[in-house]
């Protein structure tokens, strides 16, 4: 029985590295009225105006409107981006949180004969009305020095004696749900798990598996794998 201290492999000793991002867009808008509301809805804002419209991009969303004169503090900030100005501006701001259950996955000691797996717990929260969207790539194949073990195919299953890696999700969000295959994890982000909706500790099961084949090398494989998350915008 080949011992191969791995992160996954033998000593699968998966240490994933977790790096956590969060963005958040925040342009809520405010004019100096009472909040509007009912059992069915909710106006934060309004205003008196002659004309405006929403202007968007890949990295904010801007309400503005034709009418107003900008008297109040102004604020602009970039990476995620924040803007207040003028008589809009709210002082509600869009909430996203996100953690995860460990930050590190420990496969133990494979053999050709099994296959090894471990499970961490994502769990997001968001008042966000249009969701969140959670990525996740690593840093390379699980690695020992110059020997790794590659990642399964698309779809594909792990199978005991056959060197693979790969994860899958269990969830509501889950975009990689499925008990019998897995997926492989990539250096370019993929969507791990997503909403259209808000969500209140929303939870996202991810598992990584492994097995290794007669032929593995000994060794403690390793690779980082980072996630990120953003409220859809």
């Amino acid at each position: 029985m080949v011992k191969l201290k791995h992160q996954t492999p033998i000593s699968m000793r998966l240490f994933l590295i977790v790096s956590l991002v969060f963005s958040s867009l925040s342009f809520p808008l405010t004019a100096g009225c009472l909040t509007m509301q009912s059992s069915n809805y909710k106006i934060m804002t309004d205003v008196i105006s002659v004309g405006g419209e929403t202007s968007t991009s890949t990295n904010y969303q801007v309400f503005n409107t034709v009418g107003e004169f900008g008297v109040t503090d102004t604020r602009s900030t970039s990476t995620g981006y924040i803007l207040d100005a003028g008589f809009q501006p709210s002082s509600t701001a869009t909430n996203l949180s996100s953690t995860l259950s460990t930050n590190s996955i420990n496969l133990g000691t494979l053999s050709p004969s099994t296959v090894s797996s471990g499970s961490q717990t994502l769990t997001v929260s968001t008042d966000s009305a249009t969701g969140y969207t959670v990525t996740i790539q690593d840093d390379g194949d699980l690695r020992s020095g110059a020997n790794s073990i590659s990642d399964i195919i698309s779809g594909g299953t792990v199978t005991a004696g056959t060197p693979g890696y790969g994860i899958s999700t269990e969830g509501v969000a889950g975009q990689m749900n499925s008990i019998t295959t897995s997926m492989p994890l990539t250096t370019s982000p993929q969507i791990l798990a997503a909403t259209s909706t808000p969500a209140a500790n929303e939870q996202t099961i991810i598992t990584y598996k492994a097995a290794i084949g007669s032929g593995t090398a000994y060794g403690t494989y390793s690779h980082t794998v980072t996630f990120t998350t953003v409220v859809n915008y």
